[in-house]
């Protein structure tokens, strides 16, 4: 290799996780999903703060979308198997998880989501129940070291070249994915989706956290929800 030739090589990439739900078991789950909300308890629904297109279905800090509805049981066990997969899968070691929080997201056309993450949450998840992709608005993962405001401190900022594209200067990745399919990823990770073309893009969001967390010697604590 001359002193002028130039090798790029990633360096601690983030893990995105997929998985499928078998066909019989979603078309059983998106029944379910869609009698909560075609026909919801006022206690349950709430309007997304910022996009009033954008209902959500038991998200308040006392709701929990599997606690409320026993029925979806099976689903809940199904994404804890899901997320022990994923943490083993990418080298890390955890027997048994819990999921905090699980609600239902319902946009209409033109809803959105603001980029956001999730506090007081290690993974976090998406169950795709209703979703068209060719109408309805797929995930968005950003990049907060590139995009104005969420660069961490003290930082330099140079113009973006539009004209080469790399995996080092996009500002965000859509994540193509089809119905009945689950994304996770770690929580911190900015994340939101636009453009929605069509009603009942519906999901199921939820995070997740180890039952016991330590670092294999001390500083330790368990959940319990």
């Amino acid at each position: 290799m001359s002193n002028q030739d130039l090798k790029i090589f990633p360096i601690l990439p983030e893990a995105l996780g997929l998985f499928v739900i078998p066909p019989e078991e979603h078309c059983h789950y998106k029944g379910i999903a869609l009698k909560i909300i075609n026909k919801p308890n006022d206690e349950y629904k709430s309007q997304n703060i910022g996009c009033s297109t954008l209902s959500h279905f038991c998200n308040q800090k006392n709701q929990n979308i599997f606690k409320n509805f026993p029925e979806l049981k099976n689903l809940e066990t199904t994404l804890c198997e899901f997320t022990l997969k994923y943490i083993r899968s990418i080298g890390f070691t955890c027997d048994e998880v819990i999921i905090t929080d699980a609600w239902l997201n319902c946009g209409s056309a033109n809803s959105s989501q603001a980029m956001h993450v999730h506090s007081n949450s290690l993974i976090s998840g998406t169950y795709y129940i209703n979703f068209v992709p060719d109408v309805h608005a797929p995930l968005s993962i950003f990049n907060d070291r590139l995009l104005q405001g969420t660069a961490r401190h003290p930082f330099l900022e140079l113009p973006i070249d539009q004209s080469v594209s790399t995996p080092y200067n996009q500002q965000q990745l859509r994540i193509s994915i089809e119905e009945s399919s689950v994304l996770l990823w770690k929580s911190h990770i900015l994340h939101g989706w636009d453009n929605n073309q069509a009603d009942n893009r519906i999901s199921l969001s939820f995070n997740v956290m180890p039952k016991v967390c330590t670092d294999g010697y001390a500083y330790s604590f368990s959940v319990n929800r």
